[in-house]
């Protein structure tokens, strides 16, 4: 009999009979098998078949049983639907959790951070390379052109030395001003406490809010500066200096040594400390134009604005008493104007230089070294209080000039320029703001920053 199509007609009679109880007896197998998976996909269910005998033995009953049971373990193991296959795989980040350890979400995002600054850190440890730091051009500005200071410095500027951050200026030999600065001992300075340990950490500096007077420091830092250069004995100053700026960044870089903490005078008011410059209208540099306390009255000066009020570090200078590692953590100048600065006695002090083509590299490549304290304080350069070894940034691609300054050379300071630097021992020093016609664009380019930043306009 042919099977290939329905039985009609006269071959009817010859399909056998329906069996009822080989069918309720098969129906009782499906029922100690188990409840149907619907969960299952529609292509893994097993197909239904009508055959001619449905009467199942022990030993099919025992091989049915095992093919359900893998069946249903498969289920469990295999995806619904097949996956898509693609050439390209992904790797697949595994997410540490700390919830065991009752860990927040933050404290975990803070774990994370520090993990990632402490491959940073060791990666960046012992960086003495400074082979990629440029030297900080000098220039020697003739009698002719020492007369103007404004004049002078916007020639220098559109001649192109504002690509160079800042620069250093040794004025005519003729140019010997006396130092003036000499308080009384009952005027006692405000001092900032810093742990050079601490200073790449970004950490706001404690206040010696007693003061120290001006001649119990000078006695301190001599002092300290004494004992610390000891292991120097015997280098000239170039050679003392080169060690001292490896020394230097071991302890803020790196952590190494005894932890040490140095005082620093800054932005002492000329006004309620007296500047550094003579005063005495006798004298012929109380009038000089280049005394800072007259830069704001100079001829093409965009301070003369301000008429007679005197703002304290714009166009009143500030002064500044230093000691061995005293530092000045990286900044530009409020709403980007230009400062210069002048060493008036004493040892030296490093500086560091980034000019302003590169001013956004500098601010990534510090954000991701410093990713722990730009997560807390995204705006924390503004609080300068955050070192970074100019090696790390040159060998980052970030272009630093570095110079010493000593007693009589001043610095000048381009808009923009990021800027650090330390103390190689005791020193007092005076800086000021100056502002002219080239400084407009960059004031209005710091006033969008500020209000993107949502820091306070000074």
């Amino acid at each position: 009999m042919s099977y290939n199509k329905a039985p009609t007609g006269d071959n009817l009679a010859s399909v056998a009979p329906i069996d009822k109880a080989q069918i309720e007896k098969a129906l009782c197998v499906e029922d100690k098998i188990g409840e149907p998976n619907l969960t299952s996909s529609p292509s893994e269910a097993a197909p239904i078949s009508f055959v001619k005998d449905t009467s199942i033995n022990k030993r099919e009953k025992k091989q049915l049983e095992k093919k359900m049971e893998q069946e249903k373990t498969e289920t469990h193991t295999k995806p619904s639907t097949p996956l898509k296959k693609t050439t390209r795989r992904r790797k697949r980040k595994v997410k540490t959790s700390y919830d065991e350890l009752g860990i927040s979400y933050e404290e975990e995002k803070m774990l994370s951070l520090a993990i990632k600054n402490s491959l940073r850190e060791k990666n960046a440890c012992s960086n003495q390379d400074y082979s990629k730091v440029k030297e900080m051009k000098t220039f020697y500005p003739s009698e002719e052109e020492f007369k103007d200071p404004i004049k002078y410095i916007e020639t220098l500027f559109h001649e192109g030395a504002w690509k160079l951050g800042c620069i250093k200026i040794i004025p005519p030999a003729s140019f010997k001003p006396g130092f003036s600065f000499n308080p009384p001992q009952d005027k006692r300075m405000p001092t900032r406490f810093q742990t050079l340990q601490d200073l790449s950490q970004g950490r706001s500096f404690d206040q010696n809010e007693d003061g120290i007077s001006y001649s119990d420091f000078k006695v301190m830092a001599e002092e300290f500066q004494t004992k610390h250069y000891e292991p120097y004995q015997g280098l000239s100053h170039e050679e003392r200096t080169k060690e001292m700026e490896k020394q230097y960044w071991k302890y803020v870089e790196d952590n190494q040594g005894e932890r040490i903490c140095v005082q620093y005078a800054a932005d002492l008011s000329a006004k309620e400390f007296g500047s550094a410059f003579p005063s005495d209208p006798s004298d012929p540099y109380s009038s000089h134009p280049w005394n800072l306390t007259n830069m704001d009255r100079l001829k093409n000066s965009m301070l003369q604005i301000c008429g007679g009020e005197k703002i304290s570090g714009i166009n009143l200078p500030w002064v500044y008493a230093g000691m061995l590692y005293s530092s000045f953590c990286w900044h530009y100048e409020d709403v980007m104007m230009y400062s210069i600065n002048y060493m008036h006695t004493g040892e030296g002090k490093m500086w560091y230089a980034i000019p302003s083509q590169d001013r956004a590299k500098f601010e990534r490549i510090a954000k991701e070294k410093l990713a722990i304290l730009f997560d807390e304080d995204p705006n924390i350069l503004l609080n300068i209080t955050a070192m970074v070894s100019p090696a790390y940034l040159a060998s980052n691609g970030v272009t630093v000039y570095k110079t010493e300054q000593r007693p009589g050379q001043f610095i000048l300071t381009f808009p923009e320029s990021y800027h650090a630097g330390w103390s190689t021992g005791f020193n007092v020093a005076e800086a000021v703001n100056i502002v002219m016609k080239s400084w407009l664009d960059y004031g209005l380019k710091s006033l969008n920053i500020y209000l993107k930043t949502r820091e306070k306009v000074p």
